[in-house]
């Protein structure tokens, strides 16, 4: 049982201070962590005001009386001693030097087209260390800088600022944390990744088991489709990152790509507003690779429909992604395309005897 809040404050609070512990329970507190507006709720900025750094807290066990006290005692202190502004979070309630209110409800969000996915998938077993990362970020400056993270981190909100860490902190993070992600610079929104996953066979645990492809998906404001100059600068970088990473498959698509997760099944039957088929998919899909619109680049072969006229191919139906089971398909064995052209990790054999 957790019971928690968040507590904006102007100056650092060292989290230690704060950190508490009893019979049976215990108050968990994390480093302040620096937001900017865009983390953040209308109705948060409201009552926030200037203070930008967060202070998660989180009381956890079963003994709520003994610990009440020196809860209260830990909040009522910030207030009084750092101006802090507390939300409760189980009930909406604010906290602060001015007494307490509840927290209005956030305005409705503004009507907007949905934003559309870039997606690149390659085979996990490639290598993807320090000089493959140094490459992908020098492949997104020559496309377009606004494509390079701007805030990164490993969880919300994002603690690192691009501009203020720089490239090497950004590559020494990556380089530990494989969970790492980003947003990018207008019209360049989330940036997500699995790029350093490796094929192996999966746990015991894992019921769906499958072929677990390495990807990386980058989200832009479907507002680049009105402007000439950026629909070329989305090409080029989908050029230069299809061919960097050497995908067997990418592509960009309006919305969210029918791909789930990692889990490669198949070609997807998604329409594309750009696609690209590299080994192995070059050689089973002769139909593509020989269409007169299709382009070449490097090892790629590219269809643009985004600044040019290249029609949407359907993929065959033996490579194709099967649908999904529509009972229970998150704890059954996912349907893969009749040809699939990679090694399914086996299960170990105690797991398939369980």
């Amino acid at each position: 049982m957790s019971y928690d809040f968040d507590a904006y404050v102007a100056a650092p609070v060292p989290a230690a201070f704060l950190r508490k512990s009893g019979e049976g329970w215990q108050l968990n507190v994390y480093d302040a962590t620096p937001v900017q507006p865009e983390d953040l709720a209308q109705n948060i900025r409201d009552v926030i005001g200037d203070r930008r750094l967060l202070i998660q807290l989180h009381l956890e066990g079963e003994t709520w009386p003994d610990a009440q006290e020196i809860w209260e005692r830990s909040i009522f202190a910030l207030i009084e001693h750092d101006d802090a502004v507390f939300i409760d979070l189980q009930t909406d309630t604010v906290m602060s030097a001015q007494g307490s209110t509840q927290l209005a409800a956030p305005p409705p969000p503004k009507p907007r087209a949905a934003p559309l996915t870039m997606a690149f998938y390659r085979d996990p077993t490639l290598p993807f260390g320090r000089t493959e990362r140094e490459a992908l970020l020098d492949a997104m400056e020559r496309a377009t800088p606004k494509a390079l993270p701007r805030r990164y981190g490993c969880w919300e909100p994002m603690p690192h600022t691009y501009a203020e860490t720089g490239r090497d902190h950004f590559l020494d993070l990556w380089d530990t944390e494989d969970d790492i992600f980003w947003r990018g610079t207008a019209p360049f929104g989330w940036g997500f990744q699995g790029l350093g996953v490796v094929n192996e066979p999966p746990r015991t645990h894992n019921a769906a088991g499958g072929f677990r492809c390495a990807r990386l998906e980058l989200e832009i404001s479907a507002t680049v489709l009105k402007s000439p100059k950026r629909k070329r600068e989305l090409l080029t970088l989908f050029k230069e990152i299809g061919k960097t990473l050497d995908v067997f498959y990418a592509e960009l698509v309006a919305g969210e790509t029918a791909t789930r997760a990692w889990f490669w099944r198949g070609i997807p039957t998604k329409e594309t507003l750009l696609s690209a088929v590299g080994t192995p998919y070059a050689g089973l899909w002769p139909a593509y690779v020989n269409d007169a619109d299709t382009q070449r680049a490097g090892t790629l072969h590219i269809r643009d429909g985004l600044t040019q006229s290249a029609a949407w191919l359907a993929p065959p139906d033996d490579l194709r992604a099967p649908a999904l089971p529509l009972e229970n398909p998150l704890n059954s064995k996912p349907p893969l395309a009749t040809v699939f052209p990679f090694a399914i990790p086996r299960r170990p054999e105690h797991a398939s005897r369980r």
